[in-house]
């Protein structure tokens, strides 16, 4: 039960508990489904944290500045690895509360891990958008994505969403409050005067915004990658024995990658189909707490909201800790460099060739 209050002089306000008037899961289907997904979420978790160390260590290894493309996918393994990171201490909170620990800070890291997944959102679409305009339009797009630019771009997004994040934890403190319901004081999170217009304009841009364009902006993307690779494939099939003028090249579009390039947009085509098939839940869920106001934390579908919200989490890890697979498969250097890491008896085993491939 999450108690939450305005001021210090309020008394803590538990979260409703509804007797099962409209209710569609009972408390116990509820019980058992929320910690089947928490104890999902753990293991997931327990395999993001290592594969995206990997993730960074292997980019840093390989060089950062090797391309737009690698400097975009490391700071995406940095965020996701934040991402991870902080969302295993949330579950580590959600379990200790259950021990009767008094854990007051978890809004604290709530909103820790929201940030690190709304960074690797605004990177995804910026990835995204980077090779739909390099396969679409190469020619007119080819330079425009450079190293320099990228870091930029990046780092000003970052910024850019933390400065909707700072207002809010500058908001939220520790006290101490009355609990009416057991006639005990103890430590709750609270907020400062005037958190209202912060929370509104976090809510407005981080929870609607950002979530329901990047979707839309994503599927868009993927939409004109996967026809421009189809494209190239049957362009590259029909024309094996015929001579190509240079009109029906530069019509190809994706026809003019070399292998890595392509290998590159792959990888960000798989990328970026991960990240609408975990968002869409997101999106669905919050588009059903704007139409009906009883889907929400204190309303009356509370149950159905949180078990709702616990497997859309669920799928926000699993998204944030599988890219390791993409990259190895798609990304030859990654794959050599990811081998060279692994210990010599491994190596020497399986064959393995360690040198890294430029």
């Amino acid at each position: 039960m999450t108690l939450y209050a305005d001021n210090l002089t309020s008394d803590l306000t538990p979260a409703p508990d509804l007797p099962g008037q409209g209710q569609i899961l009972t408390a116990h289907e509820f019980f058992v489904l929320k910690w089947f997904l928490v104890t999902l979420q753990a293991v997931v978790c327990l395999f993001g944290l290592v594969t995206n160390i990997i993730n960074v260590v292997v980019f840093g290894k390989m060089g950062v500045a090797e391309s737009a493309t690698s400097l975009s996918f490391f700071s995406l393994a940095v965020s996701d690895l934040g991402f991870v990171a902080t969302y295993s201490v949330y579950v580590i909170l959600l379990v200790y509360r259950v021990f009767g620990y008094d854990v007051s800070y978890n809004l604290f890291v709530m909103f820790s891990w929201m940030f690190f997944y709304n960074v690797s959102t605004a990177i995804t679409v910026y990835v995204s958008l980077q090779k739909m305009f390099c396969v679409a339009i190469p020619f007119r797009f080819k330079n425009v994505f450079t190293l320099r630019r990228t870091a930029v771009v990046l780092l000003v997004t970052t910024v850019v969403i933390a400065s909707f994040y700072v207002p809010v934890f500058a908001t939220l403190y520790i006290g101490e409050f009355r609990d009416s319901l057991n006639n005990t004081t103890r430590l709750a999170v609270a907020y400062r005067p005037g958190h209202r217009g912060y929370r509104r304009d976090y809510e407005i841009s981080m929870q609607y915004l950002l979530p329901f364009s990047a979707q839309v902006i994503v599927i868009i993307c993927l939409i004109v990658l996967f026809n421009k690779l189809s494209r190239a494939s049957n362009f590259r099939r029909q024309n094996l024995t015929i001579k190509t003028t240079k009109d029906d090249s530069a019509n190809s579009g994706a026809f003019q990658l070399s292998g890595k390039e392509l290998q590159a947009v792959k990888a960000v085509l798989v990328v970026a189909a991960m990240f609408v098939t975990c968002n869409l839940p997101p999106v669905r869920s919050t588009t059903a707490s704007l139409l009906e106001p009883d889907f929400q934390e204190f309303g009356r579908y509370f149950r159905l909201f949180f078990a709702i919200s616990y497997g859309r989490f669920t799928l926000m890890t699993i998204c944030s800790s599988l890219n390791i697979v993409v990259y190895a498969t798609f990304n030859s250097n990654f794959r050599h460099t990811l081998k060279a890491m692994s210990p010599s008896c491994w190596r020497e085993e399986n064959g393995v060739d360690t040198k890294i491939v430029p």
